[in-house]
């Protein structure tokens, strides 16, 4: 008994078309705390389970809006449904409102577009970004995305979302489980870190080194949470970034178009 528990629970935790049914329920009853643990859930799912399904992705951003609304982040939530709406237009919980409907087919492009490199790329890794399978590096719109890696799209290991700031060119770092190469390794779970502690080590360590690798994070993934705090976050950020591209410059005659590697 406690084996099929254990194994029905791996299941659901993998499963993100029954998270996001708890997702939308938990943002209509604007449970928002919850709302915010599930949405952090889907994303470790999205890790674990084969290539995301863009309507399900779309009903995962679509409830976020509501539940960023909740929290006073009008501008998240506006992030949130101009992701939706690009990776699936036709997907809409009534629930939610013609109003938020109406606000989300208004809001505009975000800017122009970036690229995505994902380093080390071993052989016959597989890629998809929005649940689209890409050839890498990938040119994206802007704003929020799904990045899932894997050797095939039954066998995803590792999944985040980014938030790409527009005309950006940013590098992604992921490590391939035990045995990948040879094609012997199974899917493990996506191995997820503090976005905000490695936002603060990248901002420490700008000011003296120009090559910075962080493996699985960096200021540009974002889950909901640090979307929450981003403004926080940024601020330091931009200080950091000013410093890191007037050093570059000076002593190593580069500027900030160099890819920032994550």
């Amino acid at each position: 008994m406690w084996v099929w528990w254990l194994v029905a629970t791996a299941q659901a935790t993998c499963d993100p078309v029954a998270l996001v049914d708890q997702l939308e329920k938990a943002v209509l009853d604007a449970r928002f705390d919850d709302a915010e643990a599930i949405s952090k859930q889907m994303v470790e799912a999205f890790g674990c389970s084969p290539r995301a399904d863009q309507a399900v992705l779309a009903r995962l951003w679509n409830a976020e809006s509501v539940m960023l609304d909740g929290f006073g982040e009008s501008s998240a939530a506006d992030d949130a449904l101009r992701a939706a709406f690009r990776t699936s237009p036709t997907t809409w919980n009534p629930a939610f409102g013609e109003g938020r409907r109406t606000r989300q087919q208004a809001l505009g492009n975000a800017g122009a577009p970036g690229l995505v490199r994902i380093e080390p790329l071993t052989p016959g890794t597989f890629a998809a970004i929005d649940g689209e399978m890409v050839q890498l590096p990938a040119t994206v719109a802007p704003g929020l995305h799904l990045v899932q890696i894997g050797r095939e799209p039954n066998a995803i290991y590792d999944a985040r979302i980014i938030d790409l700031p527009a005309a950006s060119d940013v590098v992604l770092t992921f490590d391939p489980p035990p045995g990948f190469a040879s094609g012997e390794g199974a899917p493990v779970r996506s191995r997820r870190r503090n976005r905000i502690t490695h936002a603060l080590v990248i901002g420490a360590l700008g000011a003296a080194a120009y090559g910075i690798t962080v493996p699985l994070s960096g200021w540009v993934e974002q889950d909901v949470g640090a979307r929450r705090t981003a403004g926080i976050v940024n601020n330091g950020l931009v200080v950091g970034a000013v410093w890191l591209g007037a050093t570059s410059a000076v002593l190593l005659g580069r500027g900030l178009a160099t890819p920032r590697t994550l």
